[in-house]
């Protein structure tokens, strides 16, 4: 515009003036509007060049605070890799601790059953063991499992195999490992699978059974009678791909309307709870466990009336048949007339379906007086199931009656887990089954009782299967090292090997197995990871550099941790067995490894 305007002025001048003088104005006017311009130019430059700055400024603050927020996420990540490898190795030491000490005492026991023992002796003996293995386990699910998992889970590292599993076995093991604690409290603990169900499925076995284990262990917990059931139940079938509904039920307590408002909210994704509340931790992984398997959990419960959990999985029918442990004896059981005896429901719905999955007529009675009057009117019963409970002398009085009576007739006693055994029922009964009730274990008590029809268990000649011969090393010779630091568990391997007819030789560290195999040729070494002056795992690495002739070398550990397998495999290890040390695995290897060895002789 200031252009527009002193051109017209310029020009309106110059029509009044002479020509020169017309002329040297609009020269001027001319320089004016060049310097004008210069001006408005460099102006504008300045300011164009301020903004630039202030922008530029801008800018390298901004990455200054990038770089400082990536140096913070990189120095929390190395942070929280630190805690997480501190709280693995906090873990495995603690796991190597614990299960050391165990595998003298399982391994101690298992090879007093190995010996002559009276039936008492034998009794005691498997109940020293079976605690041993039951406080395993307890170990390895809270310890490893739960923890372990559900920092994987909010790491979102989670993964999930898909193996063939047997669904009806998970469940009873699931039951077995809480029924010493369900006796002791005077409940029952029970499982009812859908018959449309096929019981092998595919899914993940340690999963699955750590959800159960979580909600079974909650539901015994708050409940101080009644019982404890699983039920599982076929919701839909779309093919082969299944949606299983699993429910663990209780009697006992319940939860308040309060908690469980928070609680359904929380399992139905709506709320929230403290994860890290070690009430809840337990419910917090079954639940992502659950989600990952695709499936819902929810919660309904009234006060004083019990609780439910329900849980759905998806999952299809297993490639592998599951095969009964006595397949081939099931038909003795089809059409045998079978009379239970029990005032529980929940024992006579569990053994009903059992009883009649083999095609076995089965009578139910709860009051003893009713039994005695039935047996008079039909006396051509093939066995007789009495429930006994906790000091239950009635149905004890009941058994002596009928054997009294009717000696032919096979009576088998269903025993709480723990209860103590008399030994006077041995001249009555012709088989004893403990609770919670195992399918396989029931079919094959009454199979027996059948065919010791008039025989009691006092006359029934009672042989352990031994796990370990001495003429074992003729069949499988072998040179063998154990490499084990804890003197307990030197003992006991040379007592387990001289069982199997070995002469071993022992080294208390990484650096006597070198000397040692230096020395002398090996077959083979079992090697403990964890040991003073050098450990297992720079040992073998030593034997695979410096050594000609190269031994088969076995991890053998208390190490239970995942991964701790693979890493013993990397260090040039060829296999693993973890403590304690069960005799069917190591036998197994032994047959494995000496087979191997001979074929490359």
């Amino acid at each position: 515009m200031m252009n527009h305007f002193l051109t017209y002025f310029a020009t309106g001048i110059f029509a009044m003036t002479p020509f020169w003088l017309a002329t040297w104005f609009q020269v001027m006017a001319i320089i004016i509007t060049v310097i004008a311009a210069f001006t408005f130019h460099r102006v504008r430059i300045r300011r164009i060049l301020s903004a630039q700055f202030v922008l530029q400024g801008k800018l390298v603050e901004r990455e200054e605070l990038l770089h400082y927020a990536r140096e913070n996420e990189k120095k929390a990540r190395e942070e929280a890799l630190t805690a997480s490898r501190t709280k693995s190795e906090l873990l495995a030491k603690l796991g190597h601790e614990i299960r050391t000490p165990m595998n003298g005492v399982i391994g101690m026991a298992s090879l007093l059953e190995e010996t002559q023992l009276t039936k008492e002796q034998r009794e005691y003996t498997q109940s020293i063991r079976n605690c041993g293995e039951n406080l395993v386990s307890v170990i390895k699910d809270m310890l490893f499992t739960d923890v372990m998992d559900y920092s994987k889970m909010e790491g979102g590292k989670a993964e999930l195999e898909q193996n063939d599993l047997d669904l009806r076995s998970l469940i009873e093991e699931i039951l077995d490992a809480f029924a010493a604690r369900s006796a002791a409290s005077g409940i029952e603990l029970w499982y009812d699978i859908d018959e449309k169900i096929s019981t092998a499925i595919v899914g993940d076995h340690e999963r699955l059974r750590q959800i159960l284990m979580n909600l079974t262990e909650n539901a015994v917990k708050f409940t101080t009678k009644g019982e404890v059931a699983i039920h599982v139940k076929l919701l839909s079938a779309e093919g082969a791909n299944n949606i299983l509904e699993f429910e663990v039920r209780d009697t006992g307590k319940g939860i308040g309307e309060a908690e469980l408002k928070e609680l359904s909210g929380y399992l139905s994704g709506l709320g929230a709870i403290n994860e890290k509340d070690n009430k809840r931790l337990g419910l917090a992984i079954s639940k992502k466990l659950i989600t990952l398997m695709g499936g819902e959990i929810s919660v309904s419960s009234k006060l004083n009336e019990g609780a439910s959990f329900k849980f759905t999985i998806a999952s299809k029918a297993g490639a592998k048949r599951i095969i009964a442990h006595f397949a081939g004896d099931l038909k003795e059981l089809e059409n045998k007339k079978i009379l239970l005896v029990t005032e529980q429901l929940s024992c006579r719905v569990a053994i009903e379906k059992h009883l009649l999955h083999w095609k076995t007529a089965i009578m139910p009675f709860a009051m003893p007086d009713a039994v005695m009057r039935l047996l008079e009117e039909h006396m051509d019963m093939d066995a007789i199931l009495i429930d006994i409970g906790p000091g239950d002398m009635k149905n004890i009085e009941l058994a002596k009656k009928i054997h009294e009576r009717y000696p032919s007739i096979s009576i088998i006693l269903l025993m709480p887990a723990g209860e103590e055994r008399n030994h006077q029922y041995d001249e009555m009964v012709s088989g004893l089954t403990p609770k919670p009730v195992k399918q396989y274990i029931l079919g094959k008590c009454i199979i027996t009782a059948l065919k010791n029809k008039g025989r009691n268990v006092s006359s029934a000649t009672e042989q352990a299967a031994q796990k370990l011969s001495d003429n074992f090393s003729q069949q499988y010779p072998l040179r063998i090292l154990i490499g084990e630091d804890d003197v307990m568990n030197q003992q006991l391997a040379m007592m387990i090997f001289k069982r199997l007819g070995y002469q071993v030789d022992i080294a208390s560290n990484g650096k006597e197995v070198l000397e040692i195999v230096s020395n002398k040729n090996y077959d083979l070494i079992f090697m403990d990871v964890q040991m003073p002056e050098m450990d297992g795992l720079e040992a073998t690495r030593m034997i695979r550099l410096c050594l000609t002739v190269q031994p088969v070398i076995i991890a053998m550990t208390a190490n239970a941790m995942l991964g701790d397998r693979e890493e013993c495999l990397r260090s040039g290890m060829d296999d693993y067995i973890s403590k304690p040390i069960n005799f069917q695995e190591l036998t197994g290897l032994l047959e494995k490894w000496a087979a191997h060895i001979q074929q490359a002789a």
